[in-house]
């Protein structure tokens, strides 16, 4: 009859509530603890008054320890799930293993029979038996899938098979070791009557006052998710102000245009355009999604010129005048055909859509000086 001893790995929630908690709780004290012990500067201790710099601090703790905190709660459920799940995994193997049969005495070639049972990690769980002959006490242990354990020593300089050997003296037990392939020797020596040393528990008295600092209770942790599309849209709000300040020089060209309704579009373009000899501008039904495109046709009012020549003047006029607008002419599409000529033209309203026309317009300035 084999005889197995059985350790529980799933504990019951809270346990795993307490380890986060800790693991949470030591991760705000040292994030508070670097704040505290960090050197401000010779230039801001001697700008600012000593209960300035404490107040900014403090702000500043606040804030970081803040999000930091909402971080641990956010994951805190998925990871003690995570926790649960790895533990009852291991339960369900060592439960399910059984000691693989035919196991004999290497000495007296007796049938040895499983006398207990362990969870064995290394790369991957498996489960390793101890059997016990019961003839002559000799012991060995296989895995469950009968593969035996290697009880061979290996050289802590060479890490080769070394030689072995054991002697008793009352309860003391030597272990002498020699390698034959680097000349290493050593010896440990086992003192059975020897009383282990105490291991004294480390009580962290201040754990729960920190804890109440540091986790959020399910009511602050509602509240802030509850709050997350203020702080997501602050957020993106702080970004856009920092792009905008790293790039001010851009952000305040794109200030610069003029943002023109279809009436004062047509209103530049034909002042413009009969100037040119160009008359009688027509505008399309717009097809109007994210961008504004809106085709045209006009007349041309001279004769005799070159067909080539006008299409050029003329996209270089609607070009021309709608430079410093959020209106572009699409590149490639005006047509010229018996005096009548046809484009498309593009309007812009979203900010960042105009940023990347204003981008557009600096690089190809930037070509034609080359």
């Amino acid at each position: 009859m084999s005889i197995t001893t059985i350790n529980k790995n799933l504990k019951d929630e809270q346990y795993y509530i307490d380890q986060y908690d800790r693991y949470t709780v030591e991760e705000c004290r040292r994030r508070e603890r670097s704040f505290l012990e960090a050197d401000l500067g010779e230039e801001i201790k001697s700008k600012y008054p000593i209960e300035v710099q404490r107040e900014q601090l403090q702000r500043i703790i606040h804030m970081t320890l803040y999000f930091l905190r909402a971080d641990r709660y956010m994951k805190k459920a998925e990871a003690i799930k995570g926790w649960m799940n790895q533990d009852r995994r291991k339960d369900e193997i060592f439960e399910r293993a059984q000691p693989p049969g035919g196991i004999s005495c290497l000495k007296c070639n007796s049938k040895m029979i499983s006398i207990d049972k362990d969870l064995y990690w290394s790369d991957y769980e498996r489960v390793l038996f101890l059997f016990e002959c019961n003839k002559c006490s000799k012991r060995r242990a296989f895995f469950d899938n009968g593969e035996e354990f290697d009880v061979t020593h290996k050289c802590s300089q060479c890490k080769n098979t070394v030689q072995t050997t054991h002697s008793r003296e009352k309860n003391k037990i030597t272990t002498k070791y020699n390698c034959h392939h680097c000349g290493f020797t050593g010896t440990d020596v086992l003192d059975l009557d020897e009383k282990p040393k105490e291991i004294k528990e480390i009580i962290d008295k201040d754990f729960e006052v920190d804890r109440k600092r540091f986790c959020f209770s399910e009511e602050e942790g509602k509240k802030h998710i509850a709050s997350q599309p203020a702080i997501e849209n602050m957020c993106r709000l702080v970004d856009e102000w920092r792009e905008k300040d790293k790039h001010k020089e851009l952000y305040d060209a794109v200030a610069k245009v003029k943002k023109l309704n279809i009436a004062d579009l047509e209103k530049q373009l034909v002042l413009a355009l009969e100037k040119e000899s160009f008359k009688k501008l027509e505008f399309s039904k717009p097809d109007i999604g994210r961008v504004v495109v809106i085709e045209f046709t006009l007349q041309d009012t001279t004769s005799g010129t070159n067909e080539n020549a006008r299409r050029l003047t003329l996209k270089k006029t609607i070009n021309e005048a709608l430079i410093e607008t959020n209106w572009k002419l699409v590149e490639d599409s005006i047509m010229y055909k018996l005096g009548f000529l046809s484009g498309r033209i593009r309007g812009f309203e979203l900010e960042e859509d105009i940023v990347e026309l204003v981008k557009a317009r600096r690089q190809k300035v930037k070509k034609s000086t080359l």
